[in-house]
Parts: structure tokens; C-alpha cells; sequence
């Protein structure tokens, strides 16, 4: 799992982890905005280490990791 905050910049980037032996396929995105509770809003799947993801400006966000 992975937590983070986003507090600007663009809207678009990409999160990536050291290669693992077991790390995840996909991750579930949690978002906690001014309109959404820690809401699982998509899957994102992992390429090469890491995964694009689009947020609002202010937003938390927590990546769990679906093997």
C-alpha cells in the first residue's frame, strides 16, 4: 500500500516502486477529495515498475496493490 498527497502541479504522473520478486499487477485507487471519502475510483495496472495516474489538484490517494 501506498499513501500520498497531491497538493498541485500536473494532473498527470507516474509512481514508481523498486522491482520486487512480488510486486503488483494492478493497484486500486483510493481518492479523498473536497467531493470524494476515500472512494476507490478506478484499477490501475502496472507497467515496467510503475503506473500513470490522473488527480485533481488537492487530493489524498492510497495505492493498494492486487497481485
Amino acid at each position: 500500500m501506498l499513501v500520498g498527497v497531491k497538493e498541485g502541479g500536473p494532473s498527470r504522473f507516474r509512481v514508481e516502486l523498486p522491482q520486487t520478486g512480488a510486486a503488483p499487477r494492478n493497484w486500486d485507487l483510493y481518492e479523498t477529495t473536497r467531493e470524494l471519502d476515500c472512494q476507490r475510483v478506478m484499477t490501475v495496472p502496472v507497467h515496467d515498475g510503475g503506473a500513470e495516474i490522473e488527480l485533481p489538484a488537492e487530493a489524498v490517494f492510497t495505492l493498494v496493490g492486487k497481485m
